[in-house]
């Protein structure tokens, strides 16, 4: 997967594409989809593993990628975080305008809802 939190956008590698080859090499990617995921064990002790929260929805090993992501290389890049946070808003609107276009009223409600349970959640973790 590729991971921009400064444009708010998570991406599948490959999705949807005729595999000719082009994946026959190791590369660094910024998360994992996990549906068979190896981890080392310090990775896990040193992050706290999988967030059960996430569950039975899914995304938490995208959550725990991340997060050794950060354990490991990324400390303290504010400017990403600045960016996301300004993206947010705009990816948000435009795929609430999608949902609103195609009748999915349904999962716009559940989409605002974690939006309001994350940002609560956020909230409650700074303290």
């Amino acid at each position: 997967m590729r991971v921009r939190l400064g444009r708010g956008s998570i991406r599948d590698i490959g999705a949807g594409a005729r595999d000719a080859g082009q994946y026959d090499r190791s590369v660094t990617v910024d998360a994992c989809a996990g549906f068979a995921m190896l981890a080392r064990r310090d990775a896990i002790e040193r992050t706290g593993g999988f967030d059960d929260a996430y569950n039975p929805y899914g995304w938490e090993e995208v959550d725990f990628s991340l997060r050794v992501r950060v354990t490991e290389y990324e400390r303290g890049k504010a400017a990403k975080w600045l960016g996301f946070l300004a993206a947010v808003p705009v990816r948000g609107l435009r795929l609430a305008g999608t949902r609103v276009r195609d009748g999915d009223w349904r999962v716009l409600l559940a989409h605002a809802r974690g939006l309001v349970e994350g940002i609560l959640g956020g909230r409650d973790a700074l303290k």
